[in-house]
């Protein structure tokens, strides 16, 4: 039962990237989780109840009020309030902004609508499997009044992942990258492991086992005490899936050699064996990798640099709140998102 519990807490560790991408796809949704909090409650009765607003506001040439205005363009009270739902009125505000945005800095792609078409049907697959949900059924209940809005909405993401990533990418130093590349990365490695969370004089037996040149699957069948698995092939794309300690004795290895029985954090007591050793590739060939590894890196240190770096994009278009209310709110959440 340990060991199983083990294998589960290895397979998690193995296959982080792929989390981490999904993390990214879905982060959009869960920052208007997030940015949920009550606000602006006599503005929105005032809209709900017709009440008239305070005269601070501006007004456009049809009377009705200016909320906010991006780049010389305004969003009126009555284009807040036929968006909004049952979400917050500074949520909405901020993705009628930031859609405005995008659309502006974007041309439209069509890589953004594959994506978005793509994204659609693997939601209804999802929905479907889990819920037994129609597609009219999973649209109705995320929100969304037609298939067309849901597939915009998806569209503006695909324009969002790609604003962030070259929001990350700009943060990382080009000297860091070249630092990067010379103190870290290798060559490629394709690699195996015999491990066990039990001591085990197998593990060595395995190793003299594998230098004297016997078949793998020979041993995996001999010694079924141990879990062995196959890593594929080890490069600086997959560091992040392993501990500092392992990919030390990885790289330290050539071509058909073994390394001693070590422990790791990840398998316990294990042994890599290493079958064949790429030359490491050349700085310019990998150097934007690199940087959306660094990237990466920095956002899950601070994940609020999200945040950031859409409030940079609307300082950088203009951004303002007029209504006094939601700029407090605004305010409030800049501040609480801030690099410490």
């Amino acid at each position: 039962m340990e060991e199983k519990k083990h294998r589960n807490q290895v397979n998690e560790k193995v296959y982080k990237s792929k989390i981490l991408r999904a993390k990214n796809e879905s982060r959009q949704r869960d920052i208007k989780v997030a940015l949920i909090s009550f606000v602006c409650g006599v503005a929105i009765t005032a809209l709900i109840f017709g009440i008239l607003w305070p005269t601070r506001l501006a007004k456009l040439s049809d009377g009705s009020d200016i909320v906010a205005s991006v780049n010389g363009v305004s969003v009126s009270a009555n284009n807040l309030y036929d968006e909004m739902n049952d979400r917050s009125g500074l949520s909405t505000l901020l993705d009628i902004v930031d859609k405005e945005i995008l659309l502006n800095k974007y041309d439209s792609t069509e890589e953004a609508k594959e994506y978005a078409q793509s994204q659609a049907e693997e939601y209804y697959t999802q929905w479907e499997s889990v819920y037994g949900y129609t597609k009219e059924e999973t649209l109705s209940s995320n929100g969304f009044r037609s298939e067309q809005e849901f597939l915009d909405y998806l569209e503006i993401e695909y324009y969002k992942n790609l604003y962030f990533e070259e929001y990350l990418n700009s943060l990382v130093k080009e000297e860091d990258v070249k630092k990067y590349y010379d103190d870290v990365v290798k060559g490629q490695r394709r690699a195996y492991v015999f491990y066990t969370t039990e001591d085990s004089d197998n593990l060595a037996k395995v190793k003299k086992a594998l230098e004297k040149g016997t078949d793998i699957e020979k041993l995996q069948d001999k010694y079924s005490d141990l879990t062995y698995r196959d890593l594929g092939n080890i490069n600086f794309n997959s560091y992040n899936i392993y501990t500092e300690d392992f990919l030390k004795q990885v790289n330290k290895l050539e071509k058909n050699e073994v390394s001693p029985v070590f422990t790791d954090d990840n398998f316990g007591n294990v042994i890599v064996y290493v079958t064949d050793v790429q030359e490491k590739e050349a700085y310019d060939d990998i150097k934007g990798d690199i940087r959306n590894n660094l990237g990466q890196e920095l956002y899950q240190n601070d994940q609020n640099v999200y945040y950031r770096a859409f409030q940079d994009l609307r300082n950088e278009y203009n951004f303002q709140i007029e209504d006094a209310n939601l700029k407090d709110e605004y305010d409030d959440f800049v501040k609480e998102t801030k690099e410490k």
